[in-house]
């Protein structure tokens, strides 16, 4: 929970120019892409609806863990014994 949490003490500007470094031409995923001969041509990944998704699934993630984790931590320990057994039956 640290380490979702942590993504909330850095600022966007920062998130954002860490994208840049990753996704662009020369970035560390087409770097990686190209090295291990996947692919010919570097993918264009920065300035597209590719990036987009991928940095608004990082600026959204932790908001979902966290709101996902408080409900499962009032699940009533009686529906999770439930569960196994009806895992078991199976």
């Amino acid at each position: 929970m640290m380490l979702v949490i942590s993504t909330f003490m850095v600022s966007s500007i920062v998130h954002a120019l860490g994208w840049m470094i990753i996704l662009g031409n020369n970035g560390i995923i087409n770097k990686t892409l190209l090295a291990l001969q996947i692919i010919q041509q570097p993918i264009p990944l920065l300035y597209n609806f590719n990036g987009v998704y991928i940095a608004m699934t990082q600026a959204l993630l932790p908001l979902m863990i966290l709101s996902i984790a408080s409900v499962l931590g009032r699940v009533d320990r009686s529906f999770i014994e439930a569960s196994q057994n009806l895992v078991l039956v199976k």
